[in-house]
């Protein structure tokens, strides 16, 4: 929702909302690594947040207001995929660094399935990538 990122830590049955100091409509969150503790968030305005402290403190990842980020995705070989309207980002060091990639499609969707990644776009277009 509008600025809101909600936390459990009982496998669902209670939600806290987490203070995020960037106001937006965040639309997706993904965590690259069981591991490290990064949560990363997209949504609209062109933010990409993240935090390694559960929430606490978040730190801008990557912005560019010109673009809204749909979803994000990843898990193979430590690569993070965010799609949006005209842009595919991708990393290959878990959203540490960046690569921007501007096409003319309006991706709404990435599912990571076995070793591929699917991409829908609001055309009716289904892609896969890797």
């Amino acid at each position: 929702g509008y600025g809101m990122v909600l936390k459990t830590a009982d496998g669902g049955f209670n939600w806290n909302a987490l203070s995020v100091p960037y106001g937006g409509y965040f639309k997706s969150v993904f965590f690259p690594d069981n591991n490290d503790g990064r949560v990363i968030v997209s949504g609209f305005k062109g933010m990409i947040l993240e935090t390694y402290d559960g929430g606490i403190n978040w730190n801008k990842n990557f912005k560019d207001k010109k673009v809204e980020y749909l979803e994000a995705a990843g898990g193979k070989n430590d690569s993070v995929f965010v799609v949006g309207f005209n842009i595919i980002l991708f990393s290959s060091d878990k959203g540490g660094t960046w690569e921007y990639n501007k096409n003319e499609y309006a991706f709404t969707d990435i599912v990571r399935h076995n070793n591929s990644y699917f991409l829908s776009s609001d055309a009716g277009g289904i892609f896969k990538i890797y």
